[in-house]
């Protein structure tokens, strides 16, 4: 905003501060948040700038926090709760109650946003079993539960100990060893199968795995 910049010139804005503090918020990593607000609002750039500082860096972070709820589907009760708070440098007289509110403000609703992310995760986790041999893609998954592909792709890690695309191949591995060993298919067939159009792709992905090849693992298999 042109008022903005009279008071921060263009050199002087911290874009890639503001930008790390999305990042953060996104994957959820709060110890880095709480370092950032800290740094973004010190008392040496208070003292700088002065108090019309405060207002300009919070309503900036009050937007990044609207875009992460809004990414996350939080209803509009809690987004009217939060754009009651746009005044809130006002509200408070010294620099560490604002540091300590602000940052309250980034990361309070991790808990909550967690719990309904894990809810989501474990859906989507039935949902893979049912569909691996199909064409799954992590953007597609995010975006039916409602999450970013980045928030999507933590949160799933951090449920099942592994990404969704290792989940994904270990369910199409699996299968493809019970298809090997119970059935007569070809290798051809048993990749389309378990999700894979593409055999020679199946057959590296395979072998990465397991060591050996599809027919290798038959012929062991049966012996």
């Amino acid at each position: 905003f042109y008022e903005d910049i009279k008071i921060l010139g263009e050199q002087e804005f911290p874009v890639s501060q503001l930008h790390l503090l999305e990042q953060y918020m996104e994957h959820n990593e709060i110890f880095k948040v709480k370092n950032l607000v800290q740094e973004i609002f010190s008392e040496e750039l208070v003292k700088k700038y002065g108090s019309a500082y405060l207002r300009i860096m919070w309503i900036r972070i009050l937007n990044i926090l609207l875009h992460h709820y809004d990414r996350r589907g939080r209803n509009a009760a809690e987004i009217e709760k939060l754009l009651q708070s746009y005044n809130l440098p006002d509200q408070i007289q010294s620099i560490q109650e604002i540091r300590q509110k602000m940052v309250m403000e980034c990361v309070s609703m991790e808990s909550v946003t967690d719990a309904n992310a894990r809810s989501k995760i474990q859906m989507a986790v039935g949902y893979i079993q049912e569909h691996f041999g199909e064409n799954l893609t992590v953007n597609d998954l995010a975006e039916h539960y409602g999450m970013s592909p980045n928030y999507f792709s933590s949160m799933f890690k951090k449920e099942m100990s592994r990404s969704a695309v290792n989940y994904i191949t270990e369910l199409r591995i699996n299968q493809a060893r019970e298809l090997l060993y119970h059935s007569e298919l070809s290798v051809v067939d048993i990749s389309k199968k378990v999700g894979y159009e593409d055999s020679q792709y199946f057959f590296r992905v395979f072998k990465k795995y397991l060591g050996m090849t599809p027919l290798q693992y038959r012929e062991e298999s049966r012996k």
